[in-house]
């Protein structure tokens, strides 16, 4: 997995002004500022350009390097202009870059999500912090507990594969079938089977 280079953190930044890149204790942190001078509140949709207040705003990125990545976000509040909304005032949010309540860019929860999915909590934890990613093996999966469920297909083959439990059964050969679902539409045939498998009759 190879790691960003500056090209990727522009890109990735695109929205923002980058008013410095500083690295201090193995860390890179980027201090940003919105590029745009007014917000739409999420409610109403009305833009705004009275800003209310101002607070920084820390969002862990991509390593960069192989060092890891901050972003500094000087976020800003606008108030709301529509009389009409309950949103008195709104933080800003920069497409691309923040979402409500986000710990992580968009770019680090897709590469800490592709991590869960393959190696789930402990073991993703361990080669996240081969990558300079700190992250707690619950983090990981919440991540992958909020990942879509696939989509439910029809089971066309069904393996079935008959192991003993204790010495001297019967069945202990391991014996093996394949069941297709097109042929065998209920269960007494994999019922049969598995008296077959343990020395039965099969009928």
């Amino acid at each position: 997995m190879r790691f960003r280079g500056f090209a990727a953190v522009a890109a990735a930044l695109a929205g923002v002004v980058v008013e410095s890149i500083e690295r201090a204790a193995g860390t890179v942190t980027f201090c940003a500022h919105s590029a745009v001078p007014t917000a739409r509140c999420p409610r109403c949709r009305v833009v705004s350009w009275r800003v209310h207040g101002r607070y920084a705003r820390r969002l862990a990125d991509a390593p960069v390097g192989g060092a890891p990545a901050v972003v500094e976000l000087m976020v800003r509040r606008f108030k709301c202009l529509n009389p009409q909304c309950p949103a008195v005032t709104f933080a800003e949010q920069t497409e691309g870059l923040t979402s409500p309540h986000a710990r992580y860019t968009p770019l680090l929860r897709t590469l800490l999500t592709s991590i869960a999915a393959c190696l789930a909590g402990r073991p993703g934890a361990r080669l996240a912090a081969a990558l300079s990613i700190g992250v707690a093996k619950g983090k990981l999966l919440e991540l992958l507990r909020a990942l879509p469920e696939l989509p439910q297909i029809s089971v066309r083959v069904l393996g079935v594969d008959d192991f003993a439990l204790r010495k001297g059964d019967s069945y202990a050969s391991r014996r093996g079938a394949v069941l297709h679902a097109r042929r065998h539409r209920s269960a007494p045939q994999l019922c049969g089977y598995r008296r077959v498998g343990r020395g039965g009759s099969g009928q």
